[in-house]
């Protein structure tokens, strides 16, 4: 079916294998005229644009060149990644353009040109396809010469100029001898050999007296090529070798007209294309034992025959195909695509003529049916294997060598019980010992410190023991957290106890979550309102209650008086609003005594592990009363009260 095409009387060449994305040269074609009869020449260069679903190209390049196009030609071994492209044309020349500077629209596209130098139009050409710099080209007068595209000054004679006095309709070299090439002229095919610089063969069919017009040599066999006849009276196609030359091996008959152009697919030697003057396009396998199952199918085809043909070479299931009504197709040999339609074309030749009679309806041809492949093409199988046999030992091959190779695998102990060891972790979740075995085994201390890392995830308490493993161990602080923290310094319970007694009866509500922020800010208040001095006398850090003080007051008194924003130092009678309070405060300057020894460190460390007791004792210690007022609220109700009591006293 069609996958895409592009209204152009052109002939065509495929991009090498290794450009990507694909690229098709279409060439401004000699032989045929479009509807318009115009006789410019431009060489363009398609991107396939295979992403999208519609017949459109992409146009990628566009140039205009002084002579229209007999052959054209697409080698992939010149000095770009691209390629070169090979143009044989009318004006008696041969042109050379590099591809990729073309494509990017340099202004030196062209390589060189062999103007003057041919005795008639350039009519067939040909790449070496081992040696880049080679090409032969095929004129009138049977002429066939060979070009060094590095020295244009000296053309290489192939041998004694044949008297036959006619047009070389093709050239071709030879796939696998780099030094061997055939022509065709006159119907007679001559194979030349340029290190001896003569024929060694002329190959003609006296029998069926087919005049053989086109050559194509065997992918597969060095030996073996086909030629094929684009007269009428003999229209088929013989496979012919050279090593039994005095008979062809098989004759491929299929078509009603002659043969004009033929395709051997590189990839795979049992597919071959052949275009006739019937408007026929179809695909042989020219290797089929059986008589009569050589066509595998037929490409769709407009009722216009096609001159011109070529495979794929980065996609062999693309075909592209110029036919004599102006459009470049291209099929795919998998089926995919869409059905070709006749009357756009058709529409276009009657508007090129006005005033003469047209049918009312397009003539249709044969529908021909889709290419069912008996068997998958080459390109699909494996091009490497390996198999592993008894005894340890593996098999292994690959498409470019025609040996096996047999590698004896040699078995790492330590390797399979390492993969035994890992088996059983993951089967069972053990994990932590699996880290801990493989930290001891470890012979870097990198490793050894990755692999404790990895089992700490899977500790029963993970975040101890990633501060184990960064020196933060709670049994560690604790041992540098006490020695400074004297028996005196801790809290007094049986103080505390008392205290919180006193208070019990009513501080339900004063200690909940909701109303001992009020509390708190009323409380600074009243304290910032009252507060005088700094308490006189610690007895070891803890808080000596002065004489006098509230404490000695009723619990419910103290509440009273908390409510009323009156301060502790005052009788009852006494009330002070929070208003007035607020409105005498003092100012206070605290003198904060700078000490280059603290225990700041400790106290980040007593966090690390969560020992926020101690941590709270430290800020105590080192009168950080607001930290340890916040780290007592994290450590819960009951030690926050204690800390609390503290810094009321404190500060009170």
């Amino acid at each position: 079916m069609k996958v895409k095409e592009v209204s152009e009387t052109a002939n065509v060449a495929w991009s090498p294998s290794d450009v990507y994305p694909a690229y098709l040269a279409c060439g401004t074609s000699a032989q045929q005229l479009d509807a318009s009869f115009n006789t410019s020449s431009t060489l363009r260069i398609y991107d396939l644009n295979i992403g999208q679903t519609n017949l459109d190209m992409k146009l990628a390049a566009s140039v205009e060149l002084p002579a229209r196009f007999h052959a054209l030609k697409w080698s992939g071994l010149g000095g770009e990644r691209t390629g070169l492209i090979y143009g044989g044309c009318e004006n008696k020349a041969m042109y050379v353009y590099d591809a990729s500077k073309l494509m990017n629209k340099a202004p030196d596209y062209q390589v060189c040109t062999t103007e003057g130098l041919h005795s008639g139009p350039v009519l067939t050409l040909s790449c070496n396809y081992m040696k880049a710099n080679f090409v032969a080209c095929g004129s009138s007068d049977s002429e066939v010469t060979v070009w060094d595209i590095t020295n244009l000054s000296a053309p290489i004679i192939p041998g004694k100029k044949l008297s036959l006095g006619a047009n070389v309709s093709c050239v071709e070299f030879n796939r696998q001898v780099e030094h061997i090439f055939a022509s065709t002229c006159a119907g007679h095919c001559v194979v030349w050999d340029l290190r001896k610089q003569t024929s060694i063969m002329t190959i003609s069919d006296t029998v069926s007296r087919m005049k053989a017009s086109s050559i194509i040599w065997n992918p597969s066999v060095a030996t073996q090529l086909l030629l094929a006849s684009d007269d009428d009276t003999t229209p088929w196609a013989q496979v012919w070798d050279l090593r039994y030359a005095t008979s062809s091996l098989k004759t491929l008959e299929g078509h009603q007209r002659g043969i004009v152009k033929t395709a051997w697919c590189v990839h795979d030697g049992n597919l071959l294309i052949t275009a006739a003057k019937d408007n026929k396009i179809c695909v042989w396998n020219p290797n089929a034992t059986e008589r009569g199952l050589e066509i595998v199918g037929e490409f769709p085809s407009y009722n216009q025959w096609c001159f011109d043909m070529d495979w794929g070479q980065r996609d062999p299931s693309l075909v592209a195909v110029s036919s004599v009504d102006g459009c470049v197709s291209i099929y795919s040999l998998l089926g995919s695509g869409q059905p070709p339609t006749q009357s756009d074309k058709f529409s276009q030749i009657a508007d090129s003529f006005p005033g003469m009679e047209m049918p009312a309806v397009a003539p249709q041809g044969a529908t021909p049916q889709p290419i069912r492949l008996r068997n998958p093409p080459k390109w699909f199988a494996r091009t490497a294997g390996a198999s592993f046999a008894f005894g340890g030992r593996l098999l292994s091959w690959n498409n470019q060598s025609k040996s096996v190779e047999i590698a004896q695998v040699v078995t790492e102990q330590a390797l399979v019980e390492r993969s035994i060891q890992l088996e059983a972790a993951l089967s069972q979740p053990h994990f932590a010992p699996f880290c801990q075995a493989k930290a001891e085994a470890a012979f870097q201390p990198s490793d050894q410190i990755l692999w404790q890392y990895i089992g700490a995830n899977f500790d029963s308490s993970p975040r101890n023991k990633y501060m184990e493993l960064l020196g933060y161990s709670p049994t560690q602080v604790s041992t540098k957290i006490h020695p400074l923290i004297s028996e005196t310094e801790g809290f007094n319970a049986e103080f505390l106890a008392d205290k919180m007694a006193d208070l019990a009866t009513n501080s339900e509500k004063m200690w909940s979550p909701v109303n001992f922020p009020i509390y708190l800010h009323k409380q600074i208040v009243v304290t910032h309102a009252c507060l005088q001095r700094r308490p006189q006398s610690f007895n070891n850090g803890w808080l000596l209650v002065p004489e006098g003080s509230t404490s000695s007051l009723d619990p419910s008194e103290q509440f009273e008086m908390i409510a009323s924003g009156q301060s502790f130092d005052k009788t009852p009678e006494t009330e002070v609003s929070e208003t007035e309070a607020e409105a005498s405060l003092p100012i206070i300057q605290l003198e904060v005594e700078e000490k280059e020894e603290n225990n700041h460190g400790l106290i980040t460390q007593a966090l690390l592990v969560g020992d926020l007791e101690s941590a709270v004792e430290l800020c105590i210690k080192d009168r950080i009363h607001p930290h340890a007022l916040i780290l007592a609220a994290q450590a819960g109700p009951e030690l926050f009260a204690k800390v609390y009591i503290i810094y009321w006293y404190y500060f009170s």
